[in-house]
């Protein structure tokens, strides 16, 4: 029964990062469209890693890799990722790791 119980919470945790993935995308894409005003070709692919604790903050967001070529936009994805606030982990001490590419393409 105890094992079921992990699964569940596996589970209810992996929904709640899809559901902040949308958010997270919607957040983006709206940062990007306003940056583009700027930079009306700007396009490419920024990968951003970080991590988050067992209460549900970004403890640490690095920059990967980025195509985009932009300081401010890049430094503004992984700002935004920061910011974010995960709901509580079941599990006491665990910290999440998670790595996402976001690409980034001009209308």
């Amino acid at each position: 029964m105890k094992k079921l119980a992990i699964v569940a919470a596996a589970l209810a945790q992996k929904r709640k990062l899809c559901a902040l993935f949308v958010r997270i995308c919607q957040v983006l894409q709206r940062t990007y469209n306003q940056q583009l005003i700027d930079n009306p070709g700007m396009q490419g692919r920024i990968t951003v890693r970080w991590s988050i604790d067992e209460f549900g903050n970004i403890i640490s967001a690095k920059l990967v890799s980025s195509t985009v070529n932009d300081l401010t936009f890049e430094q503004t994805v992984v700002s935004r990722i920061r910011s974010l606030v995960f709901g509580r982990i079941n599990v006491p001490g665990d910290i999440t790791e998670v790595e996402h590419p976001f690409e980034f393409i001009a209308n």
